[in-house]
This record gives structure tokens, sequence and C-alpha cells, in this order.
């Protein structure tokens, strides 16, 4: 053992929302730190101010949706308020403006392709009714077998046509399997999925919800300290921290919780054993936000709302009053780890998406962009369960291998990708390490 060592009842690993949600779950009761290897608090949650407006600008982490139950009650114990955000009535599930293959659709080809979608979202949400969000290889046999099923094939069986197929293009389709996308579906509580999985901000950007659960604990976290090595020796592990600069520095715990993404634990010596084979993989795409100048467009620009499986994919957009009462839309794009995407530079995407509003590109005020691929930590924005990733092997990650487990968005697969499946995981691991001190 080299350098200093710290002790401690449990050591996270990680200070993203699921590492501050467990450590503010556990330290009434016993004694912890948490170790992170940036900089910064938050992991993929971060929020950042502009000149042009007293609303910030999330790069990362910020819907919430309708049936968001964990997220809602950290909310209203920590006095961080939601805001519904604003969408155009309708009563159709596609947008007004859809541009599959380059081709703009015309209100004929939207009507149709509408059809066509809710039957299959109707097909979808009766399959979901039968799959356990947190443990879908438990499913009924027909079900727990498209674990093995990509999207795109299941779609293919249904008899779906071509645009349908484009139309699910940002759920990954080729690569995620079909029971990953029913666990997301059930975790939503059915059709909402489609509807009103992400309805809700958080005023004042996610950045808020941060700083509330990080409050009571700021002085439990270690910046800057990158976990090396994890080593069981009896009933302690040694964790290994090495700064960039410095010797490195061991902490001994009862109990060790890792928050990382799990395409991140190759990082980590020790955590090679423990990671499945067929472990989600975080999607390479990268979010932007535009501010635009919409002189004097406001209600045309705030109306659309565009669907593409281009490079860029509008997620949505927002009319704001900005400083000096300059009126702005707010647009929302996803870059996706689409073929050439990854050599587009921010100002290409940009002017991509722009023409696909067919708003002037000497209206763009501002672009802010977080490459999350390019994070040693990340690896990307949200993780995607392949082909035979939801097998019962995802049990062992669910419930840990004592005295290390896990917790993060991606443990729980009906809620990954969101916050409320890195709080639903906190709430499960605190659970779980009371019992482990309990019976150490």
């Amino acid at each position: 053992m080299n350098g200093d060592c710290e002790r401690a009842e449990v050591v996270i690993v990680g200070a993203g929302l699921a590492g501050l949600a467990t450590a503010s779950l556990l330290s009434p009761s016993c004694s912890l730190v948490i170790l992170e290897a940036s900089g910064r608090c938050g992991g993929r949650i971060q929020t950042r101010s502009t000149k042009y407006s007293s609303a910030p600008v999330d790069l990362g982490a910020e819907y919430v949706g309708q049936y968001h139950s964990s997220v809602r009650q950290w909310c209203d114990r920590l006095g961080v308020s939601l805001t519904k955000r604003l969408r155009e009535s309708s009563a159709s599930l596609l947008p007004k403006t859809i541009i599959l293959g380059n081709v703009r659709l015309g209100s004929r080809d939207i009507k149709k392709l509408n059809l066509e979608l809710e039957g299959i979202v109707e097909r979808v949400t009766s399959l979901s009714e039968k799959v356990d969000p947190v443990q879908p290889w438990k499913s009924p046999r027909h079900l727990a077998d498209l674990n093995s099923v990509t999207v795109d094939q299941w779609l293919l069986s249904e008899g779906c046509s071509e645009r349908l197929r484009s139309v699910f293009s940002d759920l990954r389709p080729g690569s995620q399997s079909m029971l990953a996308l029913l666990s997301l579906v059930a975790g939503a509580n059915g059709q909402a999925f489609f509807t009103d999985s992400e309805d809700f901000k958080l005023s004042g950007g996610a950045a808020r919800l941060i700083e509330a659960v990080g409050h009571s604990i700021r002085g439990l976290v270690r910046l800057n300290s990158p976990v090396v090595k994890l080593g069981v020796q009896g009933r302690m592990v040694e964790v290994t921290v090495c700064r960039p600069g410095e010797r490195q520095r061991s902490y001994r715990a009862q109990a060790v919780v890792v928050t990382t993404p799990s395409e991140c634990w190759s990082r980590i010596l020790g955590l090679e054993k423990l990671t499945p084979t067929c472990a989600p993989k975080m999607e390479r795409n990268r979010l932007l936000s535009l501010m635009v100048d919409t002189k004097g467009r406001t209600t045309e620009v705030r109306t659309a709302n565009v669907l593409t499986d281009g490079a860029c994919r509008l997620i949505w957009c927002e009319s704001e009053q900005g400083v000096d009462s300059i009126d702005f839309s707010h647009f929302r794009v996803l870059a996706g780890s689409f073929a050439g995407v990854s050599k587009l530079g921010r100002r290409n995407i940009c002017y991509t998406a722009l023409d696909i509003l067919g708003i002037p590109s000497g209206d763009l005020m501002a672009a802010y962009e977080r490459r999350w691929d390019r994070s040693p930590w990340s690896h990307g924005t949200y993780p995607v369960f392949g082909l035979g990733a939801l097998s019962s092997d995802h049990s062992l990650v669910l419930g840990g291998s004592p005295p290390i487990f896990f917790a993060g968005d991606s443990i729980i697969p009906g809620y990954a990708g969101y916050m409320e499946g890195a709080l639903r995981s906190a709430e499960r691991i605190a659970g779980q390490i009371r019992s482990f001190l309990m019976k150490s």
C-alpha cells in the first residue's frame, strides 16, 4: 500500500446524481467518502448560464417524465420545483414537419405514417404491460426472448414500413434489444413513454437537484480523485486513488458503491472480472443547444417540431425572452452516432439544423455543446442495452457483489438514461448497504 490511508465504512465512486443521492441516504448512519475523478460534481448533469437569458442551459440530463415518482419526491423534499414544458397540443403522435431520407413528407404521408405508428405503439404498450422494468429478464418467456431481437428486427417482423422504422432512429433500433425498449415503456407506465416521458424540466436547470442533494454532504466529496484499483482484502475493500502529479492514496472501507457507467469499469483494476460480458454501451452522440434570434417569427418557430433521421435530430424548441427583451428560440439538437457525424464540426451541425428549420444562419446567436462521448468517465450520453444485455447476468449488477455494489441510471433498465434511474438505484442500493453493514 502506497501513500496515506483513510478509513470509512462506505466509499462511493462517482459524484453524479446516483453517487450523491446514495451518500445523502447513508450519511446520517455511517461514515463515508465520495471519490470523484473530475473536478466537479454532477456526472452527466451539467447546467451553464448564458449572457442571453436568465434561464440556464442544460447540456446533459434534464427531462422528467410524468411517472418519474422518485424525482418528484426528491424535488418536493428538497424544495426544487419542476416546470412543465410548453408543447403544442395535438392528437398526432408525430410532429408537423418530418424529414426522412432527406425527403420532407407531405401532410398526407404524415397522416398515413401516424396511423401506422399508432398501431405499433398500441402493440408495444400491450407487450410492456407484462414486463418488469427493474428485472425484465424475469418477464414471461416469449417476452424475455426479445432480449435476442433488435428493435429493428422486431419492427420488420411486424411488417412496419421503412419510414416507420426511421421514426425510431433515436432509440438505436439496429443495436438496442426489443426487451430493452419494452423495459423503458414499462418504466414510463406504457403509452406515456411516447407522449409524456419528457414533459417536465427542473426550474433553474438540472444542476439545481445536484446542488440540493449534495448540500448536506459537500464536505465528503473528494474531487480530482480518480479510482484506479479496488482490492478486496478479507472483509474490507482497499480503494486506490491516483491524482495527477501526486502519489497514490488509499481508502479502506467495509463497502464500496461504484456509480460510473459500466463501460468505464475497465479503467479500474479489480472490476474487470465483474464487468458483465453484455454490459450496456453508452450512446456516443452529441448534445447541442442553439439560441436563435426569431426576428418576429416567434409563433412560427415555436410550433416547429421537427423529426429527422439525419445527422441532426431536433428534440424540442421553446420561445423565450432574453435580456434586453430580445425574443429568441432555444433549440435542443441531438447529433447522433450516425455515419460521418463524428467528422462533422459543431459549426456544420448547427447550420444543418438551421437549414432544416428554414432559419438563416445569420440568426444564430449562440451554440453550446458538451462532448460526453469524449469524457473518459462517461463515454457517452445514455446507456443502450444491446442484444443479450438484459439476461439474468444483469441481476449480478443489480444486486451487487458484496462488498462491492453498483448504482446509476443504467442499473435499472426501465429508467436507463433518466434521472429517475439514478435516484431509484440510489434508493435501492442504500437499503442493501444498510443491511450489509448490519450483518458485517
